[in-house]
């Protein structure tokens, strides 16, 4: 995945982007690399996914209310993101 660190820092921006606006289909940064950098919603995934698993590691190493509600939220959006990108994927069909 290329920019992983922006990609990382732009997630809830591009959570936001994928929920909200249902006529878009990319969400679209301006990197290093390019003033369009494309934000592809399965890497937006992957990003996700890669964060609800750090704050698991870190909800079992030191359970704290703080970290069960940003778990609980991660993975709520999580959920949200998988079912846009299924929405995606059946209008491409």
């Amino acid at each position: 995945m290329k920019c992983r660190t922006a990609k990382e820092f732009l997630r809830p921006m591009a959570i936001e982007h994928y929920i909200t606006n249902r006529n878009s289909r990319l969400f679209i940064f301006m990197s290093l690399y390019s003033d369009e950098e494309p934000y592809p919603i399965e890497d937006l995934i992957q990003v996700q996914k890669s964060r609800v698993a750090l704050l698991m590691a870190d909800f079992e190493r030191l359970p704290t209310a703080f970290l069960e509600t940003e778990l609980l939220f991660a993975k709520k959006m999580l959920t949200q993101i998988e079912k846009r990108a299924a929405e995606l994927t059946n209008t491409n069909k």
